[in-house]
């Protein structure tokens, strides 16, 4: 293997554009006075392979406990010298640490970095790598380093890694969605002076509909990784291939040991396409928040069936108070996310006590009510990639302690009543927001209004502000109730 030099003023290694990749586990970077270049296998110390016996990766590296204590500021040139196998592994020699410090910046495990790229002919400047830290360690304050896994931001980086099962480009848009890669034979040790600057990247969780937004505002994101496959996944795809009797029985067992692409989370809608939330609108996806559902469906796929509407007060009724478990429970777990399931009593019945009580409900802010009532998607503008889940299910939470106060005014005995029809109702006379809300209730609508109170911020793309009142919904293909 022959050295490769940088120029002048920058350091070598994956590129994130296209035509570059990042560099095998056997190659290293060495940081000098003003710039670092790749040190070759046989400049360095015997180094531990990334596969053992016949061709089968090591598991990846657990991420090492870190101590509390914060390192002293790095000097300003780091001793150079790389360390050994033997060393990085010693916590009697590599102390490891949570943060470090550097030229006034901080970096820290977990982090996501601008790692200092190569300058080609004909680029002026030079194109950084990204990366997440895993470990940092350091003997005294001189010699640095980080353990890092590479971020994919192009298909040609996850090709030139022998990716045995690419994305799709529709699915995973460069560089907008990127891949984290993970384990010993994807990562890298560099020195703490190769990290140029801190990298926009976030985790996209799918199973958990009340993370942060992630808006359209220049944010990598990643929900899927790649990674080295496991030796059960090689025995399995080449006791799979072996029974095989086509001429590509040996090619299918030879691409079993090479990294392999995978999503976190596995597709919900009957389709079985996945989610893209990029071009923004282009896919949008409904959400059953009831307890055993948690599901995802594109607004096409519902549409294309009148079976999969509701129409009438008692569904929107329904459809006003479901998903508030989601509101103080921990994160969805993968089981809850594609758990199987029977229909619900109040799915079949859809009916509520709300559909039996006068609907007056002047002083409410109207936003709040068509909040109250909108679905909970994802894949707009004006909802970003995560969705509009949080601000949805806060505006049920206030409207049905609303409506328990309302409810409650309803049946003192000093309420007046007479006939509609056939039947009694019961009148609340006066300003009922103002009289009969406590206090209490009112400064949770006064709450939701400041922080979601802008139009459109919450709606459906049909719904905003061009109607009064929801008259239909869709229904959930599994658990049949309104969502």
């Amino acid at each position: 293997m022959t050295t490769r030099k940088s120029s002048r003023n920058s350091v070598a290694g994956p590129s994130s554009r296209a035509g570059d990749r990042p560099p095998p586990s056997s190659t290293r970077l060495r940081p000098t006075r003003g710039a670092a270049r790749v040190v070759s296998e046989d400049e360095l110390p015997s180094q531990k392979r990334s596969y053992k016996a016949k061709g089968k990766p090591r598991a990846s590296l657990p991420a090492a406990r870190s101590k509390a204590k914060p390192l002293p500021p790095v000097d300003d040139f780091v001793d150079p010298t790389y360390p050994r196998p033997d060393e990085w592994d010693d916590r009697n020699v590599f102390i490891r640490y949570k943060t470090c410090q550097l030229s006034g910046n901080t970096w820290g495990v977990g982090d996501f970095v601008h790692v200092k790229g190569e300058s080609s002919e004909g680029q002026e400047i030079p194109q950084d790598w990204t990366a997440r830290i895993l470990h940092v360690r350091a003997e005294g304050g001189q010699r640095v380093f980080c353990g890092v896994d590479w971020v994919f931001t192009s298909m040609k980086m996850m090709l030139d890694q022998n990716c045995r099962n690419p994305p799709h480009k529709k699915t995973v848009q460069f560089p907008t969605e990127v891949v984290l890669g993970q384990g010993q034979q994807l990562g890298s040790i560099i020195s703490i002076q190769c990290i140029n600057d801190y990298a926009k990247v976030v985790h996209f969780d799918e199973a958990d509909p009340l993370q942060p937004p992630i808006m359209y505002d220049g944010t990598a994101f990643y929900r899927s990784r790649f990674r080295p496959s496991t030796d059960e996944e090689i025995e399995r795809e080449e006791a799979a291939a072996a029974k095989s009797t086509s001429q590509t029985r040996k090619s299918r067992m030879w691409n079993a040991r090479f990294p392999m692409h995978e999503f976190e989370h596995p597709t919900t809608c009957f389709c079985a396409r996945r989610y893209i939330p990029l071009p923004a609108g282009s896919e949008p996806m409904v959400l059953c928040p009831r307890d055993g559902c948690k599901k995802w469906f594109h607004f096409s796929c519902l549409d294309k069936r009148s079976a999969h509407r509701l129409h009438g007060a008692t569904a929107i009724a329904d459809l006003t108070s479901s998903g508030l478990d989601l509101l103080h429970t921990d994160r969805l777990t993968r089981g809850d996310y594609i758990e199987q399931h029977a229909a619900s009593a109040e799915a079949s019945s859809l009916t509520s006590h709300l559909s039996r009580l006068p609907r007056d409900e002047r002083g409410i802010p109207i936003s709040l009510l068509r909040a109250a009532e909108s679905s909970i998607t994802r894949g707009t503008y004006a909802m970003g990639i995560v969705g509009n889940a949080r601000a949805v299910l806060e505006a049920r939470e206030v409207y049905q302690r609303v409506r328990q106060c309302l409810d409650a005014a309803a049946n003192r005995p000093d309420m007046r009543k007479r006939k509609r029809g056939a039947k009694v109702v019961v009148e609340i006379g006066g300003d009922q927001f103002s009289e009969h809300v406590d206090a209490e209730t009112k400064a949770k609508v006064a709450a939701w209004m400041k922080v979601f109170g802008a139009r459109g911020s919450y709606l459906d793309e049909e719904d905003e502000g061009t109607r009064g009142r929801r008259e239909d919904c869709w229904v959930c293909p599994d658990c049949q109730a309104a969502i």
